[in-house]
């Protein structure tokens, strides 16, 4: 992509507005405007990077909602099955945890640096809870009936803040 005819000609809050010249597409010399969402994004593979990393990250937090909830409300599955699941509720929590990490410094200038803070916080919190209750469900000890519900409502909380706030 030649990008030595694009010209930025107005910026707003998710992205800008690039004046294109129509002869790189139509043979013209006619100019149009061409919505570009990602600011700090320069080049297609870290844009095709950021969204990777971004479906994962929603990858996770999916999986996690999805793995503490069925421990919350399956109480009777057998100990094999709630070990496996155990497993991929500490394996997703620190896919969205690393997947978070590394959206942030992808665009570090673009963020709210509050809210980020906030839901790193909280994906911490989410991991150590996950992996306790896989260390006490893996050595065939009960868990604590608080860490399921808190897990699942700091997911919750984090997910709310991510698209609600």
């Amino acid at each position: 992509m030649d990008h030595s005819r694009w010209y930025c000609c107005a910026q707003y809050g998710g992205g800008s507005l690039i004046l294109v010249q129509t002869s790189f597409f139509l043979g013209c010399n006619d100019y149009f405007l061409y919505q570009y969402t990602p600011l700090s994004i320069k080049s297609e593979r870290n844009y095709r990077m950021h969204y990777l990393f971004y479906i994962l990250h929603l990858l996770g937090m999916s999986v996690v909602i999805i793995s503490a909830s069925y421990l919350l409300w399956k109480n009777d599955a057998a100990g094999e099955l709630r070990k496996k699941i155990a497993l991929t509720l500490v394996s997703a929590s620190h896919l969205q945890l690393l997947t978070g990490f590394i959206l942030f410094f992808l665009m570090l200038s673009d963020v709210n640096h509050m809210k980020i803070g906030i839901k790193m916080l909280l994906a911490i919190e989410l991991s150590v809870f996950a992996t306790i209750l896989k260390k006490k469900i893996s050595s065939g000890q009960t868990p604590n009936k608080f860490i399921l519900p808190t897990i699942l409502l700091t997911g919750v909380t984090i997910t709310v803040i991510a698209f609600l706030l």
